[in-house]
């Protein structure tokens, strides 16, 4: 037993090995010590000792890479969304720009309803005279509604894409002024599948609780939208 001993660790596997030690080896010198019959019972116990050690060791350096993995992830995805709603805001407002520019040229073909003799509810009604719809070729584009003459000046613009409301712009002061009031003072909300992604008031009004304004028309804009493509289309349109 003059020799030294070294050990490899790997895994659940231990190889002996004499005299040379190898790259990356667990060293134990058992020089000097006495190997008697004690001494040779004990060795499997102190290197199964050092084989567990060093899978909690690896579990550990796993398990912390995973962690600081997730965090990562989690705040690339932030910034993903925030780069998302982004880009979206941009192609909803390009849309309203293009579908204005339509209005001044005269390239949409426009629908008129009287909601007098709609199937408008009586509220609808008493709220709102008309509705103009404009179409490109087939497809909605963009509704208006317009107040009853002397009652109010509020009006309400809904761009339509794929069957859905994006923007939505409300003027309480007229009169409307058709493709021509983009930067006009009033109330602009863009949406993304039915929630509310940005809002932006010009109208000199100040909300109370400004939250919960953006929570009433979040709930109550795609449903009148959706209510007045209804009426379009009970009306034939």
């Amino acid at each position: 037993y003059s020799n030294e001993v070294y050990f490899v660790i790997k895994a659940t596997h231990i190889i002996l090995i004499q005299e040379k030690k190898p790259p990356g080896c667990i060293f134990i010198n058992f020089k000097g010590v006495k190997m008697n019959r004690k001494n040779l019972l004990m060795m499997p116990i102190l290197l199964l000792s050092f084989v567990f050690m060093n899978c909690n060791k690896d579990t550990a350096t796993k398990e912390g890479a995973t962690d600081k993995t997730k965090v990562v992830d989690t705040v690339k995805k932030t910034t993903q969304n925030i780069e998302n709603k982004d880009a979206i805001v941009n192609r909803i407002s390009e849309y309203r720009s293009a579908g204005e520019k339509k209005l001044v040229d005269n390239s949409f073909k426009k629908k008129t309803v009287t909601l007098k003799t709609s199937t408008a509810d009586e509220d609808t009604k008493q709220k709102w005279e008309k509705l103009d719809a404009y179409y490109d070729g087939d497809k909605l584009v963009r509704l208006q509604t317009y107040p009853h003459s002397g009652i109010s000046d509020r009006t309400e613009e809904f761009y339509i894409m794929d069957g859905k409301l994006v923007f939505a712009f409300i003027q309480d002061k007229g009169p409307k002024q058709e493709g021509k009031d983009t930067g006009e003072p009033g109330k602009e909300f863009y949406f993304d599948n039915s929630k509310l992604i940005k809002y932006v008031n010009t109208s000199g009004e100040k909300a109370k609780d400004e939250t919960a304004e953006m929570k009433m028309y979040e709930s109550k804009l795609p449903i009148e939208a959706d209510e007045l493509m209804e009426i379009l289309k009970s009306a034939g349109k």
